[in-house]
């Protein structure tokens, strides 16, 4: 009963081995299948990260986008040191032609003014000059039509 035995487990342990690379094979398989699977799944989930964040910044007033060199932080910035060094650089130079407060506060109410009026104008004149750039190929167009022009 013993011999049977023993002749019985080489049997089985010929088949194992005879089975051993194939099983190998499948499961070198399984691995490398296994590892691209884990390489697509982390760039899915890196993409829907992406995804995920662009949709949440997107007309969100609430988030900042920090590489804006406009976002609000920088604009208070700005418009601060315009107080702090020409607003006050103004105000000492006026204050040393006269000491009448008044006359100082009317000629900086004029200046702003005048700067005012500027931008607007130029404001104007720019809009007309990007209108006249949008209407022109329409005008060559109608022109060309009328004419025969190539």
């Amino acid at each position: 009963m013993s011999k049977s035995r023993t002749g019985n487990d080489t049997g089985t342990c010929r088949e194992m081995e005879e089975k051993s690379p194939t099983l190998e094979e499948k499961l070198g398989k399984y691995k490398t299948e296994n590892e691209k699977l884990k390489n697509e799944k982390q760039s899915l989930l890196s993409r829907l990260s992406q995804l995920a964040g662009v949709q949440m910044t997107e007309n969100n007033p609430n988030v900042t986008d920090l590489s804006d060199i406009n976002r609000p932080i920088n604009l208070g910035e700005d418009f601060s040191e315009i107080y702090d060094n020409e607003y006050t650089d103004v105000l000492v130079y006026l204050k040393r032609k006269s000491d009448d407060v008044k006359n100082m506060q009317d000629k900086l109410l004029k200046t702003a003014e005048i700067c005012h009026k500027f931008c607007e104008d130029f404001e104007k004149k720019q809009f007309k000059e990007i209108l006249g750039v949008f209407h022109l190929p329409v005008r060559y167009f109608f022109l060309s039509f009328i004419m025969d022009l190539p």
